[in-house]
């Protein structure tokens, strides 16, 4: 019984440490990523993983700007715009969404992120009927979506 207790309190200890843990690597990132832009400011791949990680602290806006940077200094850079169009959706912003994502697309045909990003938007706008051909080509080219 000894045993399980601790077991037990072990259990619920990593339970709630964990989202801290997670938390505190994405506060580093964002450090890492932001010493990477100082260094140099025309490093749009910096300002894309930037993004990413104020995306996953779902620090939506922050995300937005820095994709803009990215595509400031890039402008068919598709990862941006599929980033732009994850941030508006997890808002519930599927129009805004949608047109980030279907930027993706036009960039990008082959890349199966946006365009299950563009059908899931569709889907939520109700435009069912549209939403069929993204979804079908992000599965034939990434199955585990």
């Amino acid at each position: 019984m000894v045993r399980f207790k601790q077991f037990l309190i072990l259990t619920v200890f990593i339970w709630f440490l964990s989202p801290i843990l997670t938390l505190q690597a994405e506060v580093t990132q964002i450090d890492k990523y932001k010493k990477a832009i100082e260094s140099d400011p025309k490093d749009f791949v910096a300002y894309l993983e930037l993004g990413r990680a104020y995306q996953k602290l779902g620090l939506y806006e922050n995300a937005i700007a820095e994709y803009r940077e990215a595509l400031s200094l890039e402008p068919i850079y598709s990862a941006a715009y599929q980033g732009i169009g994850g941030s508006y959706g997890e808002m519930r912003q599927y129009d805004k969404a949608a047109k980030a994502y279907q930027k993706a697309v036009d960039l990008d045909p082959n890349y199966p992120e946006a365009q299950y990003g563009l059908g899931w938007s569709f889907y939520h706008l109700d435009r069912f009927e549209d939403a069929i051909d993204p979804l079908l080509i992000a599965i034939n080219f990434k199955p585990s979506l």
